[in-house]
Order: structure tokens, then sequence, then C-alpha cells
């Protein structure tokens, strides 16, 4: 019986012992997969940055023009009154600015680093000298902000970027190593003597008062488990750290502990790993560390919350001597650096302004190059955009003032030259949404055959040419009054008088998808903002059609990830006919030679209703902004006034505008349409091709106003 029952138990006994084994195995099997896991896709996944446009200042831009003490400002530059501008400071005075210019996250893009000192002449750029190479230079570029941050895979929005190990400086490790793990190159994951000291400590306390996480302990912690405190969460991070020890070299360990260690909050997003830290809390890249900056950011590690910089400059400057006293102890600083570094005040970089919201753009550049070369390998993860920070603020400001905030409404600010996109405003995501269009939306371009030269022969009309009888005593319509109007009617009037072919063709050559039907119908296909914009992206630069362009094509500023069309036959002398008769010019232009510049300053502006909506557009040779609102719109004055208040800042900045050689201007008396005399009461000054310029003085004997008098040029 006895022999029985030792039988059976044996064999139980060996059941449960292979089952201990093979659970054992199993955990060992599952714990392996999972450190292997972690560290061949989760570590090695990193956020994607998208930036706006870096800021180009120019010789003779004004400072308040592009606003460049603002852009200062949100990029955490910090103003000061001292001699010495230190690193991420900027000084003004009434004849000069210096600025000392952080170096930028991102390569390429001709952003400048380092000090610079700007002369002014009543604000405005005189010339920029970079003090390190004390060269002159006709432009630099700031560093630009960061817009979205596009998570990595089983993370949220983080601050976090790849740095090589190797890239990384030597005393900011050690200072690390000290103050973490002083033992981390001599044991394997685990160090039992800290950890059972730990435990005394905590049994004698009767709770939690000290821990002994190894490097790989914290960074198995922070990967693949929670920040709960239980004794199970404690043996499966003990259990995965020795399985990570002997599979991964020490060197891969620590390289992916200080690029995913946490260094505390700037704003809603986590500061994660030393590049980050270092860019965001001292302001500086990792190669510009000195002893003070490696060991407060050592010290930081510990509790980032607690020993705060931004809070608690103290309880961090106090923590930051400790570590330098580790290091100088263990003779990884000298007794000359130790002095010098303990006397240094602790000073952090002001934060950044919070990021501009633009709903819907990752939707609107996913599927552009940049942005799928950004997601490949662990460096490189970002795309610069051509947006413009404090333009998008002015968008959502205008709106939340002019517009109505329950209409569906989409605004795209393009810079006619090249194509690059200013403003992407589309909390809807309608940006690929097509629209009805119909001829109103583009008559200006209808009007363009008119104004053309055919072939030798002089153009048929000019903007002061009468097409209309107002009635027997009011007399005749100029095509610049009609338009104003009765814009139905004249564009109606030059088809019919020209032929619908005509007018086809000329909106063919501007990309307009048009088809002329057999009964003489003219048919238009569905647009969306982005067709619009680089139609009359093509009217504004006169001639030069591109495609608007979210990136930049790296590493220029000028040239985004765009193809350049076909030039269209318009004469441009007849393109800056049509942008000048949408300006509401005043009567007192000078007939000068700044004239060009003059006219530069008031936009072009042309609202088009439709069943669904109405368009907004309005432009100069440096800015189109074009405006969709989907939906009844009630007072079109506050869509004008809207466009009016998103352009002001444009207005003066410099452009390359310039008039056409076929141009030339005469002063016309806008009640004859012909030359103006001394007693002329209303005179304008109009552009026309050669050879349609009135001849004749105007015959008009005006009766002298004497309550308002009147002016005559």
């Amino acid at each position: 019986m006895s022999r029985t029952i030792l039988a059976k138990t044996g064999k139980t006994a060996l059941v449960t012992l292979k089952a201990l084994v093979f659970l054992f195995m199993a955990s060992i099997v599952v714990a392996t997969c999972a450190v292997i896991w972690a560290f061949q896709f989760k570590l090695n996944n990193y956020p994607v940055y998208i930036y706006s446009s870096p800021t180009k200042i120019s010789v003779g831009d004004d400072i308040d023009y592009i606003e460049l003490v603002e852009r200062l400002n949100r990029l955490g530059y910090t103003r000061t009154t001292s001699g010495n501008v230190g690193l991420g400071s900027w000084r003004l005075s009434e004849w000069s600015m210096t600025i000392n210019l952080r170096r930028p996250s991102i390569s390429g893009y001709r952003i400048t680093e380092g000090p610079v000192a700007i002369n002014l002449e009543s604000n405005r750029i005189k010339d920029i000298r970079l003090m390190r190479s004390q060269r002159q230079t006709a432009e630099l570029s700031l560093e630009p902000e960061i817009l979205l941050i596009i998570p990595a895979k089983g993370y949220s929005p983080e601050l976090c970027r790849f740095t090589p190990i190797d890239q990384i400086p030597s005393l900011l490790i050690d200072a690390i190593i000290q103050t973490e793990d002083s033992n981390f190159f001599s044991h394997h994951g685990i160090d039992w003597a800290s950890l059972l000291v730990a435990i005394k400590s905590n049994l004698e306390a009767g709770r939690y008062v000290q821990g002994a996480s190894t490097i790989t302990q914290q960074l198995i912690k922070m990967t693949l488990l929670s920040n709960e405190k239980t004794l199970w969460r404690k043996i499966n991070e003990i259990v995965l750290s020795l399985v990570a020890d002997a599979i991964y070299s020490k060197s891969a360990i620590l390289e992916a502990y200080l690029n995913h260690v946490y260094f505390g909050q700037l704003g809603a997003f986590p500061i994660n790993g030393v590049h980050e830290a270092a860019n965001e809390l001292l302001g500086k890249s990792l190669e510009e560390l000195d002893a003070s900056d490696c060991a407060l950011l050592a010290a930081t590690i510990r509790a980032p919350n607690v020993i705060n910089p931004f809070r608690h400059p103290e309880r961090a400057t106090g923590r930051r001597n400790i570590v330098l006293g580790l290091l100088l102890k263990n003779g990884q600083i000298s007794r000359e650096i130790y002095d010098h570094a303990i006397l240094k005040p602790v000073t952090m970089q002001k934060p950044s302004a919070a990021p501009v919201k633009v709903p819907n753009l990752l939707e609107a550049i996913s599927s552009s190059e940049a942005m799928q070369n950004a997601v490949q390998g662990k460096t490189g993860r970002y795309v610069v955009t051509t947006l413009d920070p404090l333009l998008q603020l002015r968008v959502d400001a205008g709106f939340r003032k002019f517009l109505d905030t329950s209409v569906s409404t989409q605004v795209l600010a393009v810079s006619p030259d090249n194509g690059a996109i200013l403003v992407f405003y589309d909390p809807s995501g309608l940006h690929k949404a097509s629209i009805d269009a119909d001829l109103d939306l583009f008559s200006p371009l209808a009007l363009l055959p008119a104004l053309s030269s055919e072939k030798k022969a002089a153009p048929k009309y000019a903007l002061t040419s009468h097409v209309f009888l107002k009635d027997p005593e009011s007399g005749s319509m100029t095509i610049l009054e009609s338009f104003k109007s009765n814009r139905q009617a004249l564009v109606s009037y030059i088809t019919q008088t020209l032929g619908a072919d005509r007018i086809v063709g000329t909106l063919r050559e501007f990309g307009v998808d048009i088809e002329l039907k057999s009964s003489g119908e003219i048919f238009f296909r569905p647009v969306d903002i982005n067709k619009v914009a680089k139609v009359y992206s093509t009217l504004a630069s006169v001639g030069d059609e591109t495609s608007p362009s979210f990136i930049y094509q790296q590493p220029h500023l000028d040239h985004p990830e765009l193809k350049a069309g076909k030039k269209p036959s318009v004469n441009p002398s007849a393109m800056y006919l049509v942008n000048h008769m949408l300006k509401n010019v005043s009567a007192g232009i000078d007939e000068s030679d700044n004239v060009a510049s003059d006219l530069n300053r008031v936009p072009s502006k042309f609202i088009s209703p439709d069943t669904r909506g109405v368009w907004g557009i309005t432009y100069n040779s440096g800015t189109l902004l074009v405006v969709r609102v989907n939906g009844a719109i009630r007072d079109r004055k506050k869509l004008s006034s809207f466009m009016d208040y998103v352009m002001t800042p444009l207005l003066n900045r410099n452009s390359s505008s310039h008039v056409p050689s076929g141009i030339i201007f005469r002063k016309i008396c806008s009640e004859s349409g012909l030359k103006a005399t001394s007693i002329c009461r209303k005179v304008s000054l109009e552009p026309f091709i050669p050879g349609t310029q009135p001849h004749e003085w105007c015959p008009l004997r005006h009766q002298l106003d004497t309550k308002k008098g009147f002016t005559g040029k």
C-alpha cells in the first residue's frame, strides 16, 4: 500500500516538476519574445515632427511688418538688455538688433545659428552680419515652429528624437550612470546588492522609501510595464531585465535608455530622451552641453516633476551640485571644471509657445514624398512645411471676428511665385471636396482675350473703353465700371463679341477644366480650393503657373515640392490690366517710378457667389488668399473685411512686383475716360497697353463744387 502511495506521489511530483519546468521555459520564451519585440520594434519607433516654415529675414525687411519680435517670442527667445546676448536671447535698440540663434533641431533649410548683428534704419533692416565669421549676408532663416507631432505606434504624442550613442557626450553618459546605476557595466540587469539594501530600508520604514532599479529595469518598466508598485510587477521587471541583459549589449541597452528616459513635461508633451531634454530645457544641442548642463540633466531624471528646473530651480541646483561632486570624486571632471560649474546659475530655456492648430494638416500632407521619407528610419523623422504660424493665427482670429463659426469655411493662402501654401484653414476637411464652378468664378480671366493682342493687331479694349449705355441721359459705362456694377452682363457681352471659343481657350490655358458644348454652352467641371488657388496664382504672378504645395524641397526654401506648369500665352500686360481692374485704387497715385510698388500695396479683390456659397479671392504679387464659405452668408462685407484683415500685414512686405514692359500709365478723367485736364474733378492713374490709351483731351467743362473742391492732376 505504502509503495503504491509513494509511487503515485513520486509520479505526481514528477508531473508537477515537469509542469513547473514547462511553465518556466514558457515564461522565458514569452519574456524573450517580449524583450525582442520591445527592442526591435517599440524602442525603434519615434514620432514624426511637422514643422512650420523657417522664417526668412532679408535686408530691406521692416522688422514690424515681418513681426520679428513676435516670432522670436513664440520660439522661446528671451529679450535682454545685457551687453552680452546669451544663447537663445535677443536685444533691440533704435539702431540695431542682436540675436543669439540656437542650433536648430533639424538640418538643412539654410537655418542660421549663432550670434547675428542686424543694423536698422527706421526699423528697416540695413544689413545683417554673422558675428562668428564676421561676414555679411543678404538674408537669414529662423528655426521653424512645431505644428504637429505624429506619435509613434504604441505611444502618445511626445518630444522624443533618436541620437546614436556615439553622438551623445561621454560626460552626460557618465553623469547619468553615476546617478541612476553606478554598477551598470558590472551587473547582469539586476543590482542584487542595491536591491537587498532597498528591501531592508523599505521593510524598516514600513513603506516605499528607496528604489534600486537599474537602467535596464527602468528601460523595461517604461517600455513593457506599468508604474504600479506591486510584487508581481517587480518580479516581471526582474525577469525581463535579466533576459534583456542576456540578449543585448550594454551599449544597446544604454542607447535605448538615453533616447527614451523621461525628463518632465513641456505643456501637454512629455520630454523623453537626452536630445529633447537638452533642446527643450536648456535650449542647446547635445554638442553644446558643459559639465553643469550634463549634471543638471542627470539630476532631473530621478524625479522630473519634483526636481523641476522651471518650477524649483533651488532643488535642481542642489541636486546638480551633488552630481557634480560624484563626477569629481570619480575623476570624470577636474577640480577646475567643478569649481566653475558649481558656481554657474541654473538657467532654463523659456518655453516656446503652444503649437498653432492646423486641423486636417496631416491628411493634407500624408501622401507627400517628404512624409513618406520621414516615417522611414530612426533619424530625419520630420517634415518642414511652408505654413506661416503667425498668418495661421491671424486667419483663426479673423475668422472668429468676422465670420459665422457655424458655417463651413476653407482658407488657403499661397505665395504666387512658388506655390508655397502659407495658410491652411480647413476644420471640416473639405480641401479636396469638389464644388460646382461657373463662369462668374473665372470672370476676370474671361476678359483677358478682350484686352490681349491678337497676333500683331492692337488689343480691342482698354479698361476705360466704353462698352455699355447706362441710359440715354447718363451715357456709357467703361469696362471698369461695368465689372463692378454688372459683371455678368459684361462677360456675356465680351463672350458674344469675341466668341465663346476664345474665352474657353483662354480659361484652359490657366488650367480651368472647361468644355464648349456644340450648343455654344460653356460647361465647367467641379473645382476644389486648391484648383482655384492654382488658377488665380497664375494671374497674380502675371503668368507663372505653379501648383500649391505644403512641403519645401530640402534644402531650399525657395522651391517647394512642385513642378512649374506651362506658362499661358496670354499677354502679361493683359493680366496686369485685369489685376489692376480688381483693385479699389484711389485717385491720388502719383505718376512716378514707384507706381508698381505703390499699386502692389493695394490688393486685387474679387467675391463670387454661387448657389451653394461664396468665393472670396484677394491677392498681390506676394500672397494670394482664397476663401470658400460653404453656405449662406448674409453680409458679404464681413467676408471682405476678413480678407482685408488677413492681408494687412502682408501688403507692406517686400515683393517682386513690377510693371510689364508693355504697360504705360496715363492720367484719365473718370467722367469722360479721356486724358485729364487741369479742371477735371475726378482723375485716376490708369494702365494701358500701348496703342489703347486715349489721345484726346477731356472736352467736358466740369462745374466746380465750391463745397468739396476737386482734385486736378
